[in-house]
């Protein structure tokens, strides 16, 4: 009976230390645990923050585009009209030949 009492007096003591041993594992998974969702959420804040810089980035994209296509109408009407004033620099040009001409007729 000794031998039976002292058998599980060995067993019990086995397995208050397995008991032990399994609450500070389940205590260190715990921690890790804790860790890992603060750095998840930590990382999902980060995400939060650069899809905020995203839309952002896309907003400016957007208008400087649309201020680009501005200037290169501006610059498009601008270049078209420098184009009519040369057209009418040389018909002036050649109207004022033709007059220079028919003036160095008349005086001959």
């Amino acid at each position: 009976m000794r031998k039976e009492i002292s058998y599980q007096e060995g067993l019990v003591t086995e397995q208050k230390e397995q008991s032990h041993e399994a609450y500070k594992e389940l205590t260190m998974l715990r921690e890790t645990g804790l860790g890992l969702d603060k750095e998840l959420d930590t990382q999902h804040k980060r995400v939060s923050i650069l899809r905020t810089e995203i839309d952002n980035n896309d907003q400016r994209i957007g208008n400087i585009q649309d201020l680009l296509m501005s200037k290169e109408e501006a610059i498009a009407k601008t270049s078209m009209k420098i184009s009519e004033c040369h057209q009418i620099i040389q018909e002036q040009k050649y109207t004022l030949n033709k007059l220079d001409g028919e003036l160095g007729y008349f005086e001959t």
